[in-house]
């Protein structure tokens, strides 16, 4: 093969891969989207049937977290803090988070993802040590509370005698 070919199937690649990361994209933020009117649907399910449901809808949603939604995790749990990407791999290693299936060096995945974040959703500075902080928008923030004590296990209700 020419020079020529090996840059025309290069160049057809980067095409291929900037699609499937613009489905990829769109898929999750219908994803997120399927999962708030989930956590809305949830909030009107009497409160007999709630507790199984959350209990369910969590399972679902802890078996699909992977790096982006332990990384929204940490954000939330660190609202209204900058928190840069050292700290945020730090966090991970202690919540006990699975690096083993990532090939590249865990702290670039992170820096990866909280790059990809839409600015609606978080919001990023330059700190005065020179890296950057990263938080949850207040929008994004108040999201993941309403989810959060969505699935927040309800006292038991005793039945009428």
């Amino acid at each position: 093969m020419s020079e020529s070919e090996y840059t025309r199937i290069f160049r057809e690649q980067m095409n291929k891969w900037h699609e499937l990361k613009d489905q990829r994209d769109a898929i999750n933020e219908q994803m997120r989207g399927v999962s708030q009117m989930a956590r809305a649907a949830l909030n009107m399910v009497p409160n007999e049937d709630r507790i199984k449901l959350a209990t369910s809808f969590w399972e679902v949603m802890k078996s699909q977290e992977g790096l982006t939604e332990a990384i929204r995790n940490i954000l939330f749990a660190n609202r209204g803090q900058w928190t840069t990407a050292v700290q945020v791999k730090e966090l991970l290693d202690k919540s006990g988070f699975d690096f083993s299936g990532y090939t590249s060096n865990p702290l670039s995945s992170i820096h990866s993802v909280l790059k990809r974040f839409k600015k609606e959703e978080v919001k990023s500075v330059r700190l005065m040590s020179g890296s950057h902080g990263y938080q949850l928008t207040k929008r994004a923030a108040k999201e993941r509370a309403g989810m959060a004590s969505a699935l927040q296990v309800l006292p038991e209700q005793t039945p009428d005698k």
